[in-house]
């Protein structure tokens, strides 16, 4: 934190780090509730004594929370029979540590008619301008540019953002962008299976320096493994199905650290005819084990929505103690939607039974251990059960070594046929049943830059519009081209920038040369942009970002001369470190 310069008020250097030291232990116990211990610290560092009963008033802290931390301040405050206040010499000080100009009063209300918020809503309404249409199927209805800011305001003025890490599940109303508008300082990921509209937001982000990040994931399969938990609140306005807000919900749950203070924020309203449906919603709440804080009706207004009257209110959770069991006990709904194949209403639909066509691409005779995966209830091993199991984030493997996987994935999203190898699943061979929609979105072609990638690793071949075989091929039979991709595809548990890095070194030395780490990353930020890979593995990148990747691994790249640093400074090859 920014130091203030000492005067003669000050009682010493020694005081002003100790209140530093302090100030900055409160931030990291509190977590999005230090907003709230922000507003007790700026009462303290008020012109008049404050009695306890006050402080409780003002803030809205518990009674035990502000006499912890009138504990901790012992040494810094003034102990009177009208109250307490911070010492003269340190109120300067915890002001500027406590960014009490900053404070916006607490409540979910909307923002003041004043010239910044006007320019927000008018800079939001240029962003949504640029949308793709919306996907009917996916019950895309777009909420207004007024909504995201109002969303976006009621976060800053509720929950500290400095330094913490939301996570939005889908984001067609772009409150991503809102949100690190109004408060730079957080960290935002958005996860979305369109397409569309994560490459419109990292335009948007990259356009204006905005500390947005994406990732794709079709949530009925899995959440990404490099968020589960990982973030401080999660914002979502999911399909207003029991089924969906179940989903999208346990999904959250999963990202949130556990920790004290985290949230789940979401959007839901029923028709006034269907009050049971409301009631089934409110059973799912509860089920997850969330504790609703609060219910604010006609939070959000949407251009659309009519059957709800164009508006639904605003959930405010906080995750007990149980809720991740419970979350982990969920496993993904295809049938989570209000509309189209996937609706709620065609989930007892009958299914054909794709797993059993599959097993005609093994013979009989080869002997070979078969594993059937679906997304159906007959299916023997569920996807997302797969999924929370093995790499790159899982434990316990659940794919037996060297089985042969039939998987049937015509109900998520098509890209998961290559993302499932792109996990270093243990088959000796894959054979994945897809939906016609991969021929449309362009994925089902032998050239397509990830195929291309994953053939570093599999034999594959493409029968008709809606199966893919993909048998592993040994690394002997790896040209050198593919070596550096192939490497990376056998180290799933790695981030994607450090087993990177770590090919590029090991390539550098099959041809008798040195690369060291900082050269290694130099050549990767001069191939992709460093902060769309940072921290991210392979198969949760969006396809834009993915292919780019892709296209730089199987580039010819040129490794630099041997390098004329001190052999001290070189450092040799280190082994993968892999995370669980």
């Amino acid at each position: 934190m920014e130091r203030v310069p000492e005067t003669d008020a000050y009682r010493g250097v020694a005081d002003d780090d100790a209140l530093v030291r302090l100030v900055d232990e409160l931030s990291t116990e509190h977590g999005l509730e230090f907003i709230t211990t922000r507003r007790l610290l700026c009462l303290l560092a008020g012109t008049r004594p404050t009695d306890v009963a006050s402080l409780v008033r003002g803030t809205g802290a518990s009674r035990r929370r502000v006499e912890e931390v009138l504990a901790r301040l012992t040494d810094h405050l003034d102990d009177t029979a009208d109250g307490y206040r911070v010492r003269p010499s340190a109120v300067p000080t915890l002001r500027r540590l406590a960014r009490c100009d900053a404070l916006l009063p607490a409540g979910f209300t909307d923002p003041p008619p004043d010239r910044r918020w006007t320019q927000l809503r008018e800079r939001m309404r240029v962003a949504a301008a640029g949308l793709p249409p919306s996907v009917w199927r996916l019950d895309h209805v777009p909420a207004t540019a007024d909504t995201a800011v109002r969303r976006a305001y009621a976060l800053w003025a509720n929950y500290e953002l400095a330094g913490n890490h939301v996570l939005c599940l889908g984001d067609h109303d772009l409150t991503s962008i809102a949100l690190t508008l109004v408060s730079p300082e957080v960290a935002v990921t958005v996860v979305d299976i369109d397409e569309r509209i994560l490459d419109h937001i990292a335009t948007l982000a990259d356009d204006w320096r905005l500390p947005v990040r994406c990732a794709f994931a079709d949530l009925r399969a899995e959440l990404p493994p490099s968020l589960r938990d990982g973030v401080d609140l999660v914002f979502t306005d999911p399909p207003y199905t029991p089924a969906g807000i179940e989903l999208f919900l346990a999904r959250g749950v999963g990202a949130l650290r556990r920790r004290r203070g985290g949230r789940v924020l979401f959007c839901y309203s029923h028709n006034e005819r269907q009050p049971a449906r409301g009631l089934e919603v409110q059973n799912v709440v509860s089920g997850l084990h969330l504790a609703v804080e609060g219910v604010l009706p006609r939070f959000n207004a949407f251009d659309g929505a009519e059957s709800i009257g164009s508006h639904s209110a605003l959930w405010i959770c906080q995750p007990t103690a149980n809720a991740w069991p419970a979350a982990e006990r969920r496993t993904g709904a295809v049938a989570i939607y209000t509309r189209g194949r996937q609706a709620e209403e065609t989930a007892a639909r009958p299914v054909a039974s794709v797993p059993a066509r599959l097993r005609g691409y093994v013979p009989l005779d080869e002997g070979a251990a078969v594993q059937l995966v679906g997304t159906g209830d007959g299916a023997p091993l569920s996807l997302d059960t797969l999924l929370r199991t093995e790499p790159p984030a899982g434990q316990g493997g659940l794919v037996r070594p060297g089985a042969v996987l039939l998987a049937d994935l015509t109900e998520v999203h098509p890209s998961y046929a290559y993302r499932l190898l792109l996990r270093g699943l243990p088959v000796r061979r894959a054979v994945f049943a897809v939906s016609a929609q991969a021929r449309k979105l362009g994925l089902h072609a032998a050239d397509h830059p990830v195929w291309r990638l994953v053939a570093a690793k599999y034999r594959l071949g493409f029968d008709g519009a809606d199966v893919i075989d993909a048998t592993a091929s040994p690394i002997e039979e790896v040209p050198e081209e593919l070596r550096t991709a192939r490497y990376v595809l056998d180290h799933p548990k790695a981030r994607l920038a450090g087993a990177w890095r770590e090919a590029l070194v090991a390539q550098a030395r099959r041809q008798g040369r040195v690369l060291v780490k900082n050269q290694a990353r130099q050549l990767i930020a001069a191939s992709v942009d460093p902060r769309s890979i940072e921290d991210r593995y392979l198969c949760e990148l969006p396809e834009r970002v993915l292919g780019a990747v892709a296209r730089a691994m199987l580039a010819a790249v040129a490794v630099p001369e041997p390098v004329s640093e001190p052999v001290s400074d070189i450092v040799p090859a280190q082994p993968i470190v892999k995370h669980s």
